[in-house]
C-alpha cells in the first residue's frame, strides 16, 4: 500500500490545475517557495498513482507544480 502525503497548505476550495508534482518521503516546497496543493489536484495525484503503480510500498508527497 502507498501512502500519499499531501502538501502542508491542503486548499479544500483551490483551484484544479491538472498538474502536480510527486515528491519524495520529505516536504518539498514548489517554485513559488510554498507547499500547497488542492483537494482536486491531489485527487488527481491518487488516480494517477493508482493506475501508475509508480510508488509502490513507497511514501512520497504531493505538491502544486
Amino acid at each position: 500500500m502507498d501512502l500519499h502525503l499531501p502538501a502542508a497548505d491542503f486548499q479544500a476550495d483551490g483551484e484544479r490545475t491538472g498538474s502536480y508534482v510527486a515528491a519524495g518521503e520529505e516536504l518539498e516546497n514548489g517554485a513559488d517557495g510554498t507547499s500547497h496543493i488542492s483537494y482536486a489536484d491531489y485527487a488527481i495525484a491518487v488516480v494517477d498513482e493508482a493506475e501508475r503503480a509508480a510508488h509502490v510500498g513507497e511514501r512520497f508527497s504531493v505538491h502544486a507544480a
